[in-house]
């Protein structure tokens, strides 16, 4: 990889040096160790720029650990220098790097009525007030330590030339970077999320991100002098008051700012994508813990996921850059980095791809996530489009959060039994759009993971998306063959280790025709590499039904599921373990017609699973998830009135509601906040000249023929009432007669 127009980054987070003294002495120099060597690996790809560390660097705050931590630090720069980087650390400090004030200290409890007091908020950010100073005079009591290891660590760590920074700014730890470096202009901006948590309550919803922060540090027009910016912080976005939130997506986000936010404090890795106003996707990275061994949930027998990152933004083709590692306990007790396939899916060199806007960027870029075939590969499919241009394989999961997941054992139980191998018929989730298919499938994938790691087994997922497709592309099965047999080759292939799976596909697509091109695949070379089950995930299959190729592929997958019926009366010696393939298919009813599903053999041969609404028992447990949200009975009431149990439009109302702890059920403010998912209906439904007739005529009061109520009722659109047939929901009626 050249070193042209991209900057590189190390990102580390919540280390808590000290938290365990013991832990400490023993088990961290080892994980240094380990560190050090995978870094290694990852350094063949790129250089180190910066090493960004967003919080939680010791776990009290005492000057002891911030020493304790400097050495640490020291020897991970020395390695990478040997390596042949220059890299220059930039943290932010978290709730565990200052020294908390007593409870009965005024400061504490000035800011403990930070919320409820105007004046107060109102002279600490502005300069000029008289109480100024005051105010932050406990703040930077607080992070002392802090600033003094930041101070002691820049003095034996001089700055290089390429990079400037600004640390004068309204909180300890707010700073400004400009990394002018490999044809790049990269500025890094971190501010001090943590400086409201002085207690030991809960403060989910009340801390602070302000504006005058960033000004502070990053100077006026600093968005015009730069190619692309990260900013850093210690808390999530979800940890801000709703004020706050507000100027965090306007003008810290929104205004084409920040490419991406670096964050930690959750100890759970996490890649999501975002958009605000209309605004480029912004992506939030969230770090795995680099070490804290503490212990959390039910009876506290769980250890914390620890791991790291490398990232990189690239100019010149405007991509992210991820190559997210996961530090795990193998089988004879050795821990070791790996690549983190367990929430990401990867691609062969362990990296995640995703596309960002830059201002010397020109052109779109075309991101190919499947790996280009052999040339001897695509001279077998002439006439064909090339393959299809896929979006990585977790889109539609990995987005999905599980954050306010609510248990639905009757549907998940049978999906789970599938999936670990309990039962043998392939397995159909259906449903209206938006109902919850796709968490419940992330939902019951992580706990067949977690399952199978009891037994000391590796199950592998495949997913392919079919809305990743252009429409040309689903009428080509040469295309979607190739795509699908590189994926579950790459998959087993980062497994075990092995470099040379395209030849595996090759081999395979030379000697055999159409399908049974995979058949052989899968008999010869995948099956036998196998530690556990493979499930093979197709979302969005519904927009295959009526093309040339469904037909092809929905027969070739219920050949595969007769092949998994016949292997349970053959003897396992020397029969093809297709056992281990397990089929999920996943159905959007709003997209498919009951008789079109009927007329498909594999999809009435499978298990269907109907994903609908949420009954009340249920809406009243996503209610209590929410911390901050009281009178959850009432409330579930209230919101089945207007949006039913309809789960994304639910979670988008309490999402909101727990920001500000009221629950606001205004039909016109809850429009605006569901408008993204009332839009998306709206525009199903006017593809269809006659579907859109039916829905205005059952507006007006109109009768609808049979088929029109059945494809309406199918689709998860209408439902019956004592009065007759009505929209799904209030809120679906009042939209869309708006909109008439």
């Amino acid at each position: 990889m050249g070193k042209d127009r991209r900057i590189r980054w190390l990102h580390l987070s919540d280390f808590h040096q000290g938290v365990n003294r013991l832990d400490q002495k023993t088990e961290v120099p080892e994980l240094l160790r380990r560190l050090q060597s995978d870094i290694e690996i990852l350094h063949r790809t790129g250089e180190i720029d910066l090493v960004l560390f967003t919080g939680d660097l010791t776990q009290s705050g005492e000057s002891r650990q911030f020493e304790a931590l400097g050495t640490f630090l020291d020897q991970l720069l020395t390695r990478l220098r040997e390596l042949g980087s220059d890299p220059v650390l930039l943290a932010v400090p978290g709730n565990h790097d200052l020294s908390r004030p007593d409870g009965s200290d005024w400061a504490a409890v000035v800011f403990d009525a930070w919320e409820k007091n105007q004046k107060v908020r109102d002279a600490f950010w502005d300069k000029e007030a008289k109480n100024h100073a005051q105010y932050h005079k406990p703040i930077s009591t607080a992070f002392a330590n802090y600033r003094a290891f930041a101070k002691a660590w820049l003095k034996k760590h001089p700055l290089p030339s390429w990079i400037e920074v600004r640390s004068t700014g309204l909180l300890p730890g707010d700073f400004a970077a400009t990394i002018e470096k490999n044809g790049a202009k990269l500025m890094v901006a971190g501010l001090n999320s943590a400086f409201l948590q002085l207690g030991d309550g809960y403060y989910r919803g009340r801390l602070e991100l302000h504006p005058n922060q960033l000004s502070q540090v990053a100077g006026p027009r600093w968005e015009e002098l730069h190619d692309a910016a990260l900013l850093l912080s210690h808390h999530p976005p979800d940890w801000l008051s709703e004020r706050s939130l507000q100027s965090y997506k306007s003008l810290l986000i929104q205004r084409e700012r920040f490419a991406a936010h670096l964050y930690g404090h959750m100890h759970e890795p996490q890649v999501s994508q975002h958009s605000e106003g209309g605004g480029s996707d912004r992506f939030r990275i969230q770090a795995a813990s680099l070490w804290s061994r503490d212990r959390f949930g039910k009876d506290s027998h769980e250890t914390r996921l620890h791991g790291y990152s490398v990232g990189q933004i690239d100019l010149d083709d405007g991509l992210l850059r991820l190559w997210p590692r996961e530090y795990v306990e193998k089988s004879d007790g050795e821990w070791r980095f790996e690549p983190d396939i367990r929430r990401y899916y990867l691609q062969s060199d362990g990296q995640l791809q995703r596309p960002i806007s830059v201002k010397r960027l020109r052109t779109p870029p075309v991101v190919v996530q499947v790996p280009p075939l052999p040339p001897a590969i695509d001279s077998g499919s002439r006439g064909s489009p090339s393959d299809p241009l896929l979006k990585d394989s977790d889109v539609g999961l990995q987005s999905v959060s599980l954050e306010h997941y609510v248990l639905r054992d009757r549907l998940e139980r049978p999906l789970r039994r599938y999936l670990l191998g309990e039962t043998h018929n392939p397995v159909v989730l259906w449903g209206p759009a938006f109902c919850g298919k796709k968490t419940l499938l992330r939902r019951v994938l992580s706990d067949v993971r977690s399952e199978e790691a009891k037994r000391g087994r590796k199950p592998l997922e495949v997913m392919l998306d079919f809305a990743n497709f252009r429409l040309e592309q689903r009428e080509h099965l040469d295309g979607v063959l190739r795509g699908l047999g590189l994926r579950i080759a790459r998959a087993v292939a980062q497994r075990t280790g092995e470099r040379d799976y395209a030849h595996w596909v090759k081999t395979r697509f030379e000697q055999h025709d159409h399908i049974e091109r995979l058949n052989w695949l899968l008999e010869e070379d995948i099956f036998p590499r196998l530690q556990a089950g493979l499930s093979l995930v197709l979302l969005s299959a519904n927009l295959l039904l009526s093309s040339p190729l469904g037909a092809e592929l929905f027969g070739m997958l219920r050949h595969w599921a007769d092949c998994t019926q016949q292997s349970l009366h053959l003897s396992s010696e020397g029969a093809p373990s297709w056992l281990a393939l397990r089929l999920v298919t996943v159905i959007s009813t709003m997209e498919s017609p009951q008789e079109v599903v009927h007329g498909s053999q594999f999809l009435n041969h499978a298990e269907r699973i109907d994903v609908d609404d949420f009954g009340r028992d249920e809406v009243i447990r996503l209610i209590r998830s929410y911390d901050r949200l009281p009178g959850a009975e009432i409330a579930a009431d209230a919101l089945m009135q207007v949006v039913g149990g309809q789960p994304n439009l639910l979670r988008r109302i309490l999402d909101d509601a727990s920001r500000g702890g009221v629950l606001n059920l205004d039909r016109e403010y809850l429009t605006r906040i569901c408008q993204h998912h009332l839009d998306s209906v709206r525009q199903w439904i006017r593809r269809s000249a006659e579907l859109d007739d039916a829905v205005q005529r059952l507006l007006r009061g109109g009768a609808l023929s049979v088929a029109e109520r059945q494809r309406l009722q199918s689709s998860g659109l209408i439902r019956n009432t004592a009065s007759g047939l009505r929209l799904r929901y209030p809120l679906y009626e009042d939209y869309l007669r708006e909109q008439r």
